[in-house]
């Protein structure tokens, strides 16, 4: 952009307020700030402040304050929300940019107002200033404009063709079906679609419309007052320099509305803190439990100080301290441990599951591998459960082959009547069966025999 400046001032000094050359420079202050306001691109600082008509935005302060705009032409409205803050909105569109001086007690705010079309309804907050001056506000809430139902017009419609009738009565039954299931936006979608066309349920469908419209306003008004109050909860917990606290509530503001910028912003901002700062808590955590596993070592509770002595590792793994308090008691942490497995052993092996007895046993010499009295259980336990294992089979072989026995299936009887007696070969039933079996199929053998030497020996019919 190309600008031509058609003025003349004298005695242009570095010193620039001198009595003889006060008027030019004030006109040539008054210029360059305008000029710096209306050009294309602006340089924009904390204390430029974007309104419109509709618009408001709220300055809060922590004293009485008053704002005036110097020289201002009417084209915006200053007003005390409360005794400690200022509403501001523009009084007419593309208002021209004006300085705003805010006086607070001792303390004096400089602000630029400048017109914005679409700019946000914003509160912010200058209560808590870092020093006597600064402009920076501690937080800005951007709110969105007020949610208003929107007007559903009818304009009639026209009247549909056979086709179109056929597609009305399908999407009206669609619609219907969201409607009653309160599923507002598909509801939406299906009676838009209707909207072009006269039919006769059209005037309530356009009704139903304008009702949705309502409910979703209301709840879009719900979401923008839970991201209010999560915003102040997360100003709250900032000003206690809880950053912790800070982040979970702007995560859930986040909820109401998503994707919103400054809250996005805000969590990277705050995330070096909150690292810190649970860090810090975990640290602080770790210690403590730390102190409650040393007071459990004085009372020899040895394992109720590995377990305390663990959790303060997992929240503070770079504590040396810890790890060598874990292996100073050690030891005594093994051999109870020992005890334990081994008590739940012998309950085990008593009451005859030897299997689970095994497994407990084995946990113990992992603590005392040399231990004989374990070594020795398990010896046993192995003995055993060869033993049950064998009955079982025998038991299985044996029911196998009474049941092929009955059926007379007489060769996969004696082949399960010799695999149990091969498991055990000193029992006598499937010795018996054995011999049975054996004289039956000799008895039916002879049958046979004798039975085909009578067909031989018969006479032969006449021919």
């Amino acid at each position: 952009m190309h600008v031509q400046f058609n003025f003349k001032c004298n005695h242009m000094t570095p010193h620039l307020y001198t009595k003889t050359n006060y008027p030019c420079a004030v006109f040539t202050w008054v210029f360059l700030l305008i000029f710096s306001l209306s050009g294309q691109t602006q340089n924009v600082s904390n204390d430029t402040l974007y309104v419109n008509t509709k618009s408001i935005v709220e300055l809060i302060f922590k004293e009485a304050s008053s704002g005036a705009i110097p020289n201002g032409d009417g084209s915006y409205e200053i007003r005390g929300g409360t005794n400690t803050s200022l509403l501001i909105r523009a009084k007419k569109k593309q208002a021209k940019a004006q300085p705003l001086i805010v006086n607070e007690g001792a303390r004096e705010h400089k602000f630029i107002l400048v017109y914005q079309e679409n700019a946000p309804a914003a509160r912010l907050d200058y209560s808590s200033p870092q020093k006597i001056g600064d402009k920076q506000p501690a937080t800005m809430v951007q709110t969105a404009p007020e949610a208003k139902p929107a007007a559903i017009k009818d304009d009639g419609g026209r009247r549909p063709n056979k086709a179109e009738r056929e597609m009305i009565k399908e999407v009206l039954q669609q619609g219907n079906g969201f409607y009653a299931k309160k599923q507002w936006d598909s509801s939406r979608a299906k009676y838009l679609q209707l909207t072009p066309f006269k039919f006769n349920e059209r005037k309530v469908v356009l009704q139903r419309l304008q009702e949705i419209e309502t409910v979703k306003a209301a709840e879009h008004a719900e979401k923008e007052k839970m991201f209010a109050a999560a915003i102040a909860k997360a100003d709250e917990q900032a000003a206690l320099k809880n950053y912790i606290g800070e982040e979970q509530a702007l995560k859930t503001a986040l909820t109401y509305r998503p994707g919103d910028v400054a809250v996005q912003k805000r969590l990277v901002d705050i995330k070096p803190k909150v690292v810190l700062q649970t860090q810090e808590q975990h640290a602080s955590m770790a210690k403590d439990l730390m102190s409650k596993g040393d007071i459990a070592v004085k009372e020899k509770k040895y394992l109720q100080a590995d377990s305390l002595y663990d959790a303060a590792q997992k929240l503070d793994p770079a504590n040396t301290l810890i790890a060598a308090r874990k292996k100073k008691i050690k030891p005594y942490v093994d051999d109870a441990k020992f005890k334990m497995a081994k008590l739940k052993g012998d309950d085990l092996f008593k009451s005859g599951d030897y299997t689970n007895a095994q497994v407990a046993y084995e946990e113990a010499i992992t603590y005392k591998p040399k231990e004989g009295s374990v070594l020795a259980q398990l010896k046993k336990i192995k003995q055993l459960i060869t033993v049950q294992l064998q009955r079982k089979n025998y038991q299985d072989a044996i029911t196998i082959a009474d049941k092929a026995r009955d059926g007379k299936e007489y060769k996969k009887a004696l082949s399960e009547y010799q695999r149990a007696k091969r498991i055990f070969p000193d029992s006598t039933y499937p010795g018996r069966q054995i011999q049975f079996i054996n004289q039956l199929q000799k008895e039916q053998s002879n049958k046979s025999v004798e039975k085909d030497s009578k067909v031989k020996a018969s006479p032969g019919k006449p021919a």
